[in-house]
């Protein structure tokens, strides 16, 4: 039986977002990693995607900053953070800023930057003064510490999440630097697909006697992702295959994901009705249902969130 976010003993403003967004039960990551992150201490985390994972450590991290300013006073406009989330992508640093947002839409006195590549640096080193709670991928924060735009030193802890894909990317390096630039934290929450060798050695180098909580390995399968591989004899054949595809099957959400802009035409071309074109740009956006286009072949995969 799963216990309830209020059973946790988080701060109303958390109770009450929580409530606001539809959730009152913690899903098991979250029923593990949450007591486990409030006691403290250095934790290693497997979860698979899709699991609640972001909750699991934003919501113990986001009471502990309620708890070390209880009157909502306003933040220092310097760029000291004291929780610090590492992403490997910018991609997941926007949906992770956006979860935390959420999260605290009833709170004061905390405030949430976001530090990536590919955005100016003056918005966003404006954007950081008196942000107490930073998602970052390893480059753009290395660059701005270098530069004197934020400091680290001021980080209580530090969460390296989706640690495998960090390491996939090249960025072990980068994060034993940003290690070492918050080198007197209290606490390292690591969350990763498994616990392979490679994330162990890592964690040695980062972490301090971790504990350890497990709830995926590599060999586990997604039960709510179904994936099938269309295999096409030429671009007209996959044309036809994606035609079928999007006027048969129950898909509620499409979402087409392609390399080039020009392959956008064609499909939209050879395999939407002309009635159907700005329907399929809108659903786009809704990101509920995927399919990849890799040159012959139609990789389609759905996932229910």
């Amino acid at each position: 039986m799963t216990i309830s976010f209020k059973e946790m003993g988080l701060a109303q403003p958390l109770l009450q977002a929580t409530e606001a967004l539809g959730y009152t039960q913690a899903t098991p990551v979250q029923e593990k990693v949450i007591p486990a992150a409030l006691i403290g201490g250095d934790w290693m985390v497997s979860s698979q995607t899709g699991s609640g994972k972001t909750a699991a450590f934003l919501l113990p991290l986001l009471n502990q900053l309620l708890a070390a300013n209880p009157n909502g006073k306003p933040v220092p406009g310097r760029a000291e953070p004291q929780v610090l989330v590492l992403c490997p992508t910018r991609e997941l640093a926007q949906q992770v800023t956006a979860d935390a947002i959420n999260l605290v839409k009833f709170a004061r006195g905390i405030r949430i930057a976001t530090i990536m590549g590919g955005m100016p640096y003056g918005k966003q080193i404006s954007q950081i003064k008196g942000a107490n709670l930073v998602v970052a991928t390893p480059g753009r924060l290395l660059d701005l510490s270098n530069s004197r735009s934020i400091r680290l030193d001021k980080v209580k802890c530090m969460i390296i999440d989706e640690a495998d894909r960090m390491l996939d990317l090249g960025f072990q390096d980068d994060i034993e630097a940003i290690h070492q630039l918050c080198s007197d934290r209290g606490q390292t929450l690591m969350f990763s697909a498994t616990f392979a060798p490679r994330i162990m050695q890592l964690a040695t180098s980062l972490m301090n006697n971790p504990g350890r909580i497990e709830l995926a390995n590599a060999h586990d399968k997604h039960e709510n992702i179904s994936q099938t591989l269309h295999w096409a004899d030429s671009v007209a054949h996959k044309h036809k295959l994606l035609a079928i595809g999007y006027q048969t099957q129950p898909w509620s959400k499409p979402l087409y994901l392609l390399a080039l802009k020009s392959t956008a035409k064609q499909l939209l071309i050879h395999c939407v009705p002309t009635d159907m074109t700005q329907q399929l740009f809108t659903v786009q956006c809704l990101k509920l249902f995927a399919i990849v286009v890799f040159n012959h072949c139609a990789k389609v995969k759905l996932v229910s969130w």
